[in-house]
């Protein structure tokens, strides 16, 4: 797999409705507009990680295969993801082949379910490892996420920005999509992405 093509699966999961992720019990409101959707075009994400500003946008949804634009400093690249109404799904895997989704998240999973893909003799998995309540910060509210665990098979090593990802832990809630992305480098070390904006 491509070492771009999966940082840039990164970056647009982790600006898609993204932010921090904590167990505070602040009770502030910060609901998009009733008629705000998803994969709506020109939703648009900011975020920063390790000093470096990265913007995504959506400037494309064909019957749920949405197109986003993401930028990083002056550099722009163009991505395809699926979203309907129980899953998310990305194309990364099977460089951009449209037939061949890998299951993000079910919003009617359980904790134990297993989502696999096949790529050029590599297995990857994503797990679902919980069903938790947490206070999602640039939302102002409490929601229930479904976590999925995935592992990154050695052999590929995915950097982001210098930093080696070994495994990555999504956060996703049905009316808002991905909340929040923990990552864990191949040294042990933890991180979260900080987000600056959300326009919906």
């Amino acid at each position: 797999m491509k070492k771009k093509n999966l940082f840039l699966l990164l970056i647009v999961l982790a600006v898609i409705n993204s932010c921090s992720k904590n167990d505070d019990d602040d009770s502030g409101n910060n609901n998009p507009p009733a008629t705000a959707k998803l994969g709506d075009v020109g939703n648009e994400w900011k975020a920063k990680f390790n000093n470096q500003e990265i913007t995504a946008r959506i400037v494309d949804n064909n019957n749920g295969i949405l197109s986003l634009a993401i930028t990083t400093g002056k550099d722009t690249d163009t991505i395809k993801a699926q979203l309907t109404g129980n899953s998310i799904s990305e194309f990364v895997h099977s460089y951009g082949d449209i037939e061949k989704p890998f299951t993000l998240v079910e919003f009617d999973a359980k904790v134990g379910d297993i989502y696999t893909f096949e790529m050029g003799g590599l297995w990857f998995e994503r797990q679902v490892t919980e069903r938790e309540t947490y206070h999602i910060n640039c939302l102002g509210q409490n929601l229930e996420t479904i976590g999925v665990y995935e592992e990154i098979p050695y052999g590929i090593n995915v950097q982001l920005f210098g930093i080696t990802i070994r495994s990555i832990v999504w956060y996703f809630h049905p009316t808002y999509g991905l909340v929040c992305v923990e990552i864990y480098t191949e040294q042990g070390e933890y991180f979260e992405i900080e987000f600056i904006s959300i326009k919906l």
